[in-house]
Order: structure tokens, then C-alpha cells, then sequence
């Protein structure tokens, strides 16, 4: 009677582990990871001239943010406060990945002359932590985004050319969730809408220095009047107001002054980004130019006591 009691449990287990398994197996994704989930798919490409090539389909990347209205508030707001300040010659910026604060990354937008730029290098950090097993510097991918504003196309030259190189590997499964890319892409297409796109996570496990090198050696081949940078960063995280507007200031007088030896003093979520951006700037005369500093209490009901705070700048060609 005992051993086959005890048989009875271990048949009852094995139906859990198995049913469990099943469960875990058939989960279904969420709507995000529906669509970007059949764009996952090593069928959809070839390699021709040791290029890696996407076949014609209607498959692609997509930022969650997809109704035009989500945006129009944003945009309206924008263009109002840009009429009074007008446009600049931007070869670089920074600002926010929150779509929370979406009124003042279409403020930054708003105010970058857009008449020549055809590609936008996209940088910004690896919040769940894809890169940081391999030996890249950052992830790409070839895959063009579905905006609500059209089809924003992949830059597939520079990126083929930094994976020849080693530089970067592609990871498409990384742009899934990576907020701090997917957040901006509508926002490029909208005032951007004759650019393409280079989008690079970069690998927080490697040096700042490799990271200068790395903005060096895009920077070499690129046409600067045709070409910006932007880094995807928020700044502040979990201090309360007081202390993160101090904070902020630290952090803008270091990048009024920014350096190799004093980045790491920028309270920022991509330091790496920084890194990068000083070598792509190494060539060019500049200026920093502050454009919003700003906080996540004044853009929801958040309390006060923990507040992630928002910096957008310019480095302007003088």
C-alpha cells in the first residue's frame, strides 16, 4: 500500500511538471511582443556580397506608442514654443526615453534644423541587459520601424559596414522591449521624414575609452551636415525633487565641459552614450546649448519623494 501511494504522488508530479511546462510554453505575449515577435525570423533574410539583406515583406520593428493622437498635444505644443526661438544646426543631442515627458522630447525635435539631415544615429542604454554577454560594443538592427507616421527605414549601409567590422553585433529580439530606442523612432519619422535610422544599444560592460573609439570610427566616413546624433538618456533616477534638480546642475555644468576624465561625474542611465558622443564631436567645433531641464513630477500626479528627471541639449556646430 505504501509504494503504490508513493507511486501515486510521483505519477501526480510529473502530470504538474507537465502541465506546468505547457502553461509556461503556451503564455501568450502581449500586443507588443505579438507584432515585434514576427518580425524575429531568420527566413526573412539573405546575405548577398557577406551583407546581410532583409527580403521584401511587410514585417518590421514598432514602438507600443502607435495612435497619431497619442502625439498631437506634443507636436501642437511644440511648434508653438519653436516659432518664437527657431531652428538650429544640431550635430548632436540628448534627451528623454520616458514617453511620459513626450511634450519636451517634441520640444528638442521641434527646434533641430531638419532641411539636410538623411540619418539619424540613435544611441541609448541596454536597460535588460542583452549585450552584456558577448563581446560587441553595442546591437543593431536591419529591420525597418512602423511608426504611426509611416515607415521609418534602417540605415543598412552603416550598419552593415560596423558589423563587417566587429563592432556590433544584430540583435533584433533586443529592440523588443528597449524603451530608450523604441520610444523616440515615431518622433524621428514625424521631423525627420526623409532619414533613416541606425539604432545602437550600446553594451554597458565595455570601456568608456572603446566607446570613444567607437563614435571616432562612425564619425570617420560620415558627412556631418547630413548626419545626427542622438543619445537616449534619462539622468536623475530615485532622488527626490530637491536633490535631483542639485544634481541635474552638476550634471549640466559637466556636460557644458564634458571630458573623458569627468563624464562618469554625470548622473545619467548611459555614460557609455557620453563616451561615444565625445568621440563623435572630437573633429567638429561646438557649443552645449541647454534646451529643457525637467522632471517626471511635472509631467504626472507622481510624488515628490522619487522623481526621474529629464535633460535636453544641443551640441551646436559653431
Amino acid at each position: 500500500m505504501k509504494r503504490k501511494s508513493l507511486f501515486v504522488v510521483l505519477i501526480l508530479l510529473v502530470m504538474i511538471g507537465v502541465w506546468g511546462f505547457i502553461s509556461l510554453k503556451s503564455t501568450p505575449l502581449t500586443e507588443h511582443q505579438q507584432t515585434t515577435s514576427a518580425v524575429i525570423n531568420d527566413e526573412l533574410a539573405y546575405k548577398e556580397n557577406d551583407q546581410l539583406v532583409y527580403k521584401e515583406t511587410e514585417v518590421f520593428l514598432t514602438s507600443p506608442y502607435k495612435q497619431p493622437a497619442l502625439y498631437e498635444e506634443a507636436f501642437a505644443s511644440a511648434s508653438a514654443s519653436a516659432s518664437a526661438t527657431g531652428k538650429q544646426t544640431v550635430l548632436a543631442g540628448i534627451t528623454s526615453h520616458h514617453f511620459l515627458a513626450k511634450n519636451l522630447i517634441a520640444n528638442f525635435f521641434q527646434g533641430i534644423d531638419n532641411s539636410n539631415i538623411r540619418q539619424i544615429i540613435l544611441i541609448g542604454p541596454d536597460h535588460f541587459n542583452y549585450t552584456i554577454h558577448d563581446q560587441f560594443l553595442a546591437h543593431s538592427s536591419l529591420l525597418n520601424w512602423q511608426t504611426p507616421f509611416s515607415i521609418l527605414n534602417s540605415g543598412q549601409n552603416l550598419i552593415n559596414q560596423l558589423h563587417q567590422q566587429a563592432l556590433i553585433t544584430i540583435k533584433d529580439t533586443a529592440f523588443r522591449n528597449e524603451h530608450s530606442i523604441y520610444t523616440l523612432i515615431p518622433f524621428i519619422k514625424y521631423y525627420f521624414p526623409e532619414a533613416d535610422v541606425v539604432p545602437l544599444i550600446l553594451n554597458p560592460k565595455k570601456a568608456n575609452s572603446e566607446f570613444f573609439d567607437f563614435g571616432q570610427t562612425i564619425k570617420k566616413d560620415l558627412d556631418s551636415s547630413s548626419t545626427l546624433l542622438i543619445v537616449s538618456s534619462d539622468f536623475s533616477h530615485q532622488l527626490s525633487l530637491e536633490k535631483s534638480q542639485q544634481t541635474d546642475l552638476e550634471s549640466i555644468n559637466t556636460l557644458n565641459e564634458l571630458n573623458l576624465a569627468n563624464l562618469e561625474t554625470v548622473n545619467c542611465d548611459c555614460q557609455p552614450c557620453l563616451a561615444f558622443l565625445l568621440g563623435y564631436l572630437a573633429d567638429e567645433s561646438y557649443q552645449f546649448a541647454l534646451i529643457d531641464n525637467k522632471s517626471s513630477a511635472e509631467f504626472s500626479d507622481e510624488t515628490q519623494e522619487t522623481v526621474t528627471s529629464y535633460v535636453s541639449a544641443y551640441f551646436v556646430k559653431k
